[in-house]
């Protein structure tokens, strides 16, 4: 049985390796393959992606910023970083096929993705991206103006398959943990204003010899206190600035979606020295529902957050204010 099970592995391997065989030597290029023109990917200011049966992604570059165009949302700078440079470093391998037939390579009009970059308003890269090649360290291509189906360097369609949401900057505070100096924490009736403080270290001792060492000053202890004055708990503060003053939304509702909410389940309110920084939590229209609507004072979108995220949110805003857990 063992040994069966060693030729059925074998016989696919070498199933797999005459495929990528036949489609990278079958159709041998004694020349130089067509390079395409170098671009600098600084200077690419706009880019399109269509894919058929979608609708078409247009990224456009203002002030050194990316944006999501017409609506003009911030747009993911590392994703589109990768863009631009895969458009600018784009580099073929091998030629694969010059028969015209493209569906087996995912190039088909139904299932490529179409890639165009401008620079001003020029026209200087356009390409179809297919399917991964079985080296999955190369992706089949087609040039503008060429026929001919190539290999080109690196996993292209991972790079450009997004969505207009997968591409929208999602930050909703990028804050210093250390700089915030006040936090208020509002759920219904319930309300608490914190203050970071500083509690000085006891004052040393003296040394007994002057000829010991010095005692090098302690760190003032950092405490949060509540209008009384009244220390509270400084871990479960550590744990909500932990996960607010870095933090992502999961994605973004309808714009209009914004004037449709009602009164926030709980709101939390950060103090830093460029100001005040507020999140506020929305019941959502179904009790079941994973995503639970949100908005910021950083973010002019209504976004959501995983329900696991908000429960566990809560769960601190809820100890800090006194909030008995229901059981």
């Amino acid at each position: 049985m063992k040994v069966k099970k060693e030729y059925i592995i074998l016989i696919l391997v070498i199933m797999a390796l005459i495929f990528y065989l036949t489609m990278t030597s079958t159709n041998d290029h004694d020349g130089e393959l067509p390079q395409p023109a170098k671009v600098d990917n600084a200077k690419i200011n706009r880019i399109v992606i269509s894919e058929k049966g979608k609708e078409a992604v247009t990224l456009a570059k203002k002030d050194e910023k990316w944006f999501v165009d017409p609506q003009g949302y911030p747009a993911d700078s590392v994703k589109v970083k990768n863009m631009a440079n895969a458009i600018a470093d784009l580099t073929l391998t091998a030629l694969v096929s010059e028969s015209g037939s493209y569906e087996r390579y995912g190039l088909s009009k139904e299932k490529k993705i179409v890639v165009q970059a401008f620079v001003d308003g020029d026209e200087v890269r356009s390409f179809d991206i297919g399917e991964a090649a079985p080296t999955f360290q190369h992706t089949f291509v087609l040039l503008k103006g060429d026929n001919s189906v190539y290999h080109a360097r690196g996993q292209l369609k991972r790079i450009f398959e997004h969505t207009i949401d997968d591409l929208r900057d999602k930050t909703v505070f990028d804050l210093s943990r250390e700089s915030i100096s006040e936090i208020a924490l509002q759920k219904g009736e319930h309300t608490i204003q914190l203050t970071k403080t500083e509690i000085p270290p006891k004052a040393a001792e003296a040394t007994k010899e002057k000829s010991e060492t010095p005692t090098p000053p302690s760190k003032p202890k950092i405490e949060w206190q509540d209008a009384k004055g009244q220390s509270v708990d400084k871990g479960t503060v550590d744990r909500l600035l932990g996960s607010i003053t870095r933090m992502n939304c999961d994605g973004y509702m309808e714009d209009s979606a914004k004037e449709g909410l009602k009164t926030a389940t709980w709101t939390i309110t950060l103090k830093d020295d460029q100001g005040q920084h507020a999140i506020s939590v929305y019941a959502p229209d179904k009790p079941e529902t994973e995503k639970i609507p949100a908005t910021a004072t950083s973010n002019p979108y209504p976004f959501v957050l995983n329900k696991g995220r908000v429960e566990s949110l809560e769960k601190s805003v809820d100890k800090l204010l006194g909030i008995e857990e229901k059981k």
